[in-house]
């Protein structure tokens, strides 16, 4: 069960529809949805007519169901997906923040302040206003950690930064970050010998 703020509400189902309840188990809001999430940031997200929308704890529409998916709220932003199959993020009033024009996307990354995005079969990065960190140019890209994401160009590896500049240019067939400041690369099969890089691509001892 997770804290909304106020009260704790627990989305169950009953019957082939989804309602709340609350930490004695009776309901707070009589299950009449879909589907439903759990309360995040005092809003339900749930699923109507096969659309989803938002209620408050009282069980009103806060955002009206016109969405075909839709995450729960988060910093007070939600990524939600409208008729054309594309991504964008509303605010709490349902306004668009950044409109829809990704075929997917990801929670926030807030160490980093951005997001990884898909636009065709191409991953990138935008910031929370939604312009682009790392233009869409990767055919595979995961999440940043310490500053530093494995990126996939063709069928070779490298190692980029968060300003989208190559740390270690895709020119490997298996590639790690082992801590913040060590990496690993290598050429050819699982045979094939590791080299050693620290997070400025200058190439080290393997033992250090």
């Amino acid at each position: 069960m997770e804290s909304n703020g106020n009260r704790d509400f627990s989305a169950e189902e009953a019957g082939g529809k989804w309602g709340y309840i609350g930490e004695d188990g009776a309901w707070v809001i009589e299950p009449r949805f879909e589907e439903a999430e759990d309360f995040s940031e005092d809003f339900g997200l749930v699923k109507s007519d096969g659309k989803w929308g938002y209620i408050d704890q009282r069980g009103a529409w806060v955002i009206a169901p016109r969405f075909k998916d839709a995450c729960v709220f988060l910093d007070r932003r939600a990524w939600v997906k409208d008729d054309s199959g594309k991504w964008g993020c509303i605010d709490q009033s349902g306004e668009w923040m950044i409109k829809p024009r990704f075929d997917y996307v990801w929670e926030w990354n807030h160490d980093e302040g951005i997001t990884h995005v898909r636009v065709g079969d191409k991953y990138g990065c935008i910031d929370t206003s939604g312009r682009w960190v790392i233009l869409p140019t990767f055919d595979d890209l995961t999440w940043f950690h310490k500053g530093m994401a494995v990126a996939l160009v063709g069928r070779k590896w490298g190692i980029i930064d968060v300003a989208g500049s190559w740390i270690l240019k895709p020119e490997w067939d298996d590639i790690e970050t082992l801590d913040a400041n060590r990496l690993r690369a290598r050429e050819g099969g699982l045979d094939s010998e590791w080299r050693y890089f620290d997070r400025t691509g200058k190439e080290i001892d393997g033992a250090t």
